[in-house]
């Protein structure tokens, strides 16, 4: 199976297309499983390397967020690209030679299955944690070939549409001024009512709704709220099926020394430091991750910091990348890439304006949402065949009588506001594999480069190879979160060893070189063996013999 870079996949055509790579590129891909999902699923694991033994490890995660299915493609593209890197000698091949890198494309397989195939709305897993809601469920009533909206007035309605332009709408929070005069509407997505006898005209929300990126043990909150305001994160940590792999995964290899998840649609890298304002950050790891994130972002123009307002100081608890910063000491990203934005506004308008936005983001102003809303119709009218917006139009509702039906797609297939048109999949997947190589080359790597032994003194070269220090992270190495890992000299006589020099390898930062020299009280082996250990090191060893001193 060719890999295509423009589409989205199906659960099936993924497990085609790792299987080809396989067999295409045996000696560099293997293939494994996480665990299982919620309805029995395998969710499948590559794993990429050039040779055998230990070595420092980056984890590539997509589609965490289930409707997300651009992650998903980021990864499979990362995939295809450092496969086809990798038959030259040049930066990928070295990376593959030094690290491990280990890929999971999908991790809630059964919700995105779901997601690309019909109407349904999933943000994780499929198993059930809510009643059953009797409600109106998705379906497309005026045969348009879309799952839309609908709305009708209601002087109670908690929705009211902008005076700046009909078609956007607003939620009314509770204490939340409305503009007088404005018009409210009772506001759901389009579909037909299922459950008692008397339809009512609310959303029957999914009962499978634990968001899996507020479900990880670090700051945690049962009561945070999701999209479909309601708990989101569970009845404890990790409890979904599809979360606890992963975590136990990330859990049972110490030596991944860098995380990248990717997620769709707001355009954005996001640091564990912009999801945690009200923790107190190692700052050499805030600025080194921050100057990093502007580097690699210079190509894609996404935001990497100032993302959320101040007052937003907790926006995601229980999240999967501060889980894995503030409690294993391991760097990692939530990469948010395809935004609407981008697709109307060039990237001088987008620096000019310094903010990402969010597809209606009650963070923004009304002004900007009226404004991203009528651009984001333009575009979709000129160069999208209005796939993605309808007008607001009226429609007789077998169950609800007169009720207008429009809007923007509601379903999270592709080319909806949750994933751009299969077009545009391969650029966003492009520049994010560009993102991605730079930090698997910031990650810590400690490479043994030298080793001689000389009248009793034996000496060694150690260097790191990456930007990030030989602890994962300065924040890691504080809380001893990581260890550095050990150093051992060895003689070699006749078959027998014998340790002449054990101890911790000291903390090497990011780029360094340092030498290590020890006076070993005895001499008359036949060689010499170095070898060292180290979640940032892997296990690496050399051998020598005495050589004459250089006087």
């Amino acid at each position: 199976m060719k890999f295509d870079p423009s589409r989205y996949y199906l659960y099936e055509e993924i497990l085609e297309l790792i299987k080809t790579w396989k067999d295409e590129y045996p000696d560099v891909v293997s293939l494994g499983s996480i665990g299982k999902s919620y309805e029995g699923r395998d969710i499948p694991l590559v794993t990429l390397t050039i040779g055998e033994g230990r070595k420092p490890g980056v984890l590539i995660t997509g589609n965490l967020h289930s409707a997300e299915l651009m992650g998903s493609c980021a990864v499979l593209y990362a995939i295809n690209s450092m496969l086809e890197d990798s038959k030259t000698e040049g930066r990928v091949r070295t990376l593959l030679k030094d690290k491990i890198i280990y890929c999971i494309p999908r991790i809630n397989v059964d919700a995105a299955e779901d997601n690309l195939t019909t109407n349904e709305f999933y943000r994780g897993s499929k198993r059930p944690f809510h009643e059953k809601e009797d409600g109106v469920r998705r379906a497309d009533v005026d045969g348009d070939g879309a799952v839309r909206f609908m709305r009708r007035l209601n002087p109670e309605g908690v929705f009211y549409a902008s005076e700046l332009d009909n078609n956007v709408l607003f939620r009314i929070w509770p204490g939340m001024p409305v503009p007088e005069g404005a018009l409210r509407y009772d506001y759901i997505p389009e579909g037909f009512y299922e459950g008692g006898a008397e339809p009512s005209f609310k959303e029957a929300r999914c009962e499978c709704d634990i968001d899996p990126n507020r479900s990880f043990p670090f700051d945690w909150n049962k009561d945070a709220i999701g999209v479909t305001i309601r708990p989101c994160a569970g009845e404890q940590p990790l409890m979904d099926c599809e979360t606890r792999a992963l975590a136990q995964f990330v859990l049972a290899h110490p030596e991944i020394v860098m995380v990248l998840d990717t997620h769709s649609n707001m355009g954005s890298h996001i640091t564990p430091m912009e999801f945690s304002k009200h923790m107190e950050s190692n700052r050499a790891d805030s600025e080194l991750m921050y100057s990093l994130g502007d580097e690699l972002a210079a190509e894609s123009g996404y935001q990497v910091r100032g993302i959320f307002p101040v007052e937003a100081v907790r926006p995601a608890p229980g999240a999967y990348t501060t889980w894995l910063y503030y409690v294993l000491g391991i760097p990692a990203w939530c990469s948010e890439i395809g935004s609407l934005k981008q697709l109307y506004t060039s990237r001088d308008e987008q620096a000019a304006e310094g903010k990402s936005m969010m597809w209606m983001n009650e963070l923004s102003t009304e002004e900007e949402i009226a404004k991203h809303h009528q651009r984001l119709v333009k575009w979709d009218e000129e160069h999208n065949a209005n796939r993605l917006f309808a007008p607001w139009h009226e429609c007789r509702h077998p169950q609800f009588g007169p009720v207008e039906i429009g809007g923007w797609k509601d379903s999270t297939d592709t080319n909806s506001i949750w994933n751009l048109p299969p077009e545009y999949v391969e650029n966003e997947s492009r520049m994010q594999y560009h993102f991605y190589l730079g930090n698997i080359e910031a990650a810590a790597c400690v490479k043994l480069r030298s080793f001689s032994v000389c009248e009793a003194t034996a000496e060694a070269e150690l260097e790191n190879t990456g930007r990030f220090p030989s602890t994962k992270s300065f924040h890691a190495h504080e809380t001893g979160a990581c260890g550095t890992g050990m150093v051992q000299v060895t003689g070699l006589s006749g078959g027998r060893e014998e340790i002449l020099a054990r101890e911790a390898l000291p903390v090497i930062e990011g780029g360094q070189k340092l030498k290590m020299r020890w006076n070993l009280k005895s001499t008359g082996y036949d060689g010499y063996k170095i070898t060292i250990e180290g979640e940032a090191a892997g296990e690496q060893t050399l051998s020598r013999r005495e050589t004459a001193c250089e006087r």
